[in-house]
Parts: structure tokens; sequence; C-alpha cells
């Protein structure tokens, strides 16, 4: 993953190749898509691992306002220097290609509006709770 990272910081995404991330990993091609089944693919998976969607911490210091503060504030710290170099890439490519966009949104954001929608629910279960109300 990381050969294509690089590539796509000096290249874009559109000017990236499957045939040139396998020459510049070493790796066949095959091997790639063995793993990743289109280039688009792979390149979510980039933006994931930039995005620290896999290592993102659990939020729950029992404080719902300030652990949902938390979810939307959250940034890895890890990749930074390269994501800073490959998100204006995926950025653009994004706006050229709407469904790699929408895909993007889905899966890049989905742990975070999980992690919103956990901490409404249990806001308001406890908001219901100290009104007296029965849910």
């Amino acid at each position: 993953m990381h050969a294509a990272v690089e590539l796509v910081a000096e290249r874009g995404v559109d000017a990236t190749s499957m045939d040139a991330i396998a020459d510049s990993s070493g790796v066949g091609k095959a091997t790639i898509y063995k793993r990743w089944p289109d280039k688009e693919a792979l390149m979510l998976e980039i933006m994931a691992e930039m995005n620290g969607i896999h290592t993102r911490p659990k939020f729950d210091s029992g404080d719902t306002r300030a652990d949902m503060t938390a979810v939307l504030a959250y940034r890895s710290r890890e990749n930074a220097e390269a994501r800073e170099r490959i998100m204006p890439h995926f950025m653009a490519y994004s706006a050229r290609h709407p469904e790699f966009g929408r895909a993007w949104r889905k899966y890049g954001h989905g742990p975070a509006a999980q992690g919103v929608a956990a901490f409404a629910a249990a806001g308001d279960c406890e908001r219901r709770s100290r009104a007296g109300n029965r849910f």
C-alpha cells in the first residue's frame, strides 16, 4: 500500500495505474488483485488507512456530550503527512467520480456517523430517564 500512496501523492489517482503500483511495490499485478478487486477498492482502503478508520478508538468516557464531541473531532495522528499529501488528489477524484465519492462517504464516514447515532440515542435515553418518561 505504501507504493500506491507514494504514487498517488506524486501523480494523482487517475494517473496512478495498477501496473505502476505493481512495478513500484515489486509484486505482480495479480498479487494486488488478489487483495483488492479493482483500483477503486484499493483507493478506498488507502483512504481508510490514512484516516485511521480501522484503528479508531472507542469513545466512552461516560460523558455523552464530550464523547460526541470527541467522535466528531477525531483525527488520526498516524499517517498525517501522507494524508496531507494525498487527500487533495482523492477529493479531486471524488469530484470527477461521484460513485467513488459516495462509496468513500459511506465507508469512511460510517464509524463517525455510527458513533454519533449511538451517542444521540444514549443522550435521548438519558434525557427521558431524567424527565421520568418511560421509553
